[in-house]
């Protein structure tokens, strides 16, 4: 809708507005569209009638180089074995640095077990060499292997199959 559009119903009613605030949807017509409009007004950029300080164009800049990666990011991962990473609840980057690298390379797959490392040839079986059931070493095998039992944690267990498998 154009500003004269709004002029031309404005006209139409006289100018007599009225707003009254509905709680969440309600079922009304047409509010969903207001929410979208609503949102998308928020992000265009506003001409400032003040010049800003240093410190606020910096805030400013990163937060929209921010919100179009994370878009860009998200949109790109989509299809990606590696989008799970996207997600926060992993906690990765809160993690000490040990556990980071496992949790890292488990949910990417590249977990340097026998599984992985025999498709680049660098071990001769992707089977499991701390157990004898035969299944593949994978990152979902170690919450299986029976070498690995003692260890209630993911990343333990997978910090010590790494060493065992050397």
């Amino acid at each position: 809708m154009d500003s004269l559009n709004c002029r031309e119903l404005l006209g139409k009613i006289k100018g007599k507005i009225v707003f009254q605030w509905v709680p969440s949807h309600c079922g009304l017509w047409g509010n969903e569209r207001a929410d979208f409009l609503a949102k998308k007004g928020t992000g265009i950029l506003q001409n400032f009638r003040r010049d800003l300080t240093l410190h606020s164009a910096k805030l400013e800049i990163k937060r929209i180089f921010r919100e179009s990666f994370c878009l860009t990011a998200s949109r790109v991962a989509r299809d990606k074995p590696w989008s799970t990473l996207c997600k926060k609840s992993h906690g990765i980057p809160n993690s000490p640095r040990a556990a980071a690298v496992a949790k890292f390379r488990l949910l990417t797959g590249h977990d340097c077990l026998c599984a992985h490392l025999f498709r680049f040839n660098l071990v001769t079986s992707p089977i499991c060499v701390l157990c004898d059931t035969g299944q593949d070493m994978t990152a979902a095998h170690l919450d299986e292997c029976s070498a690995l039992n003692d260890l209630n944690c993911i990343v333990k267990r997978y910090w010590r199959a790494r060493c065992l498998m050397t």
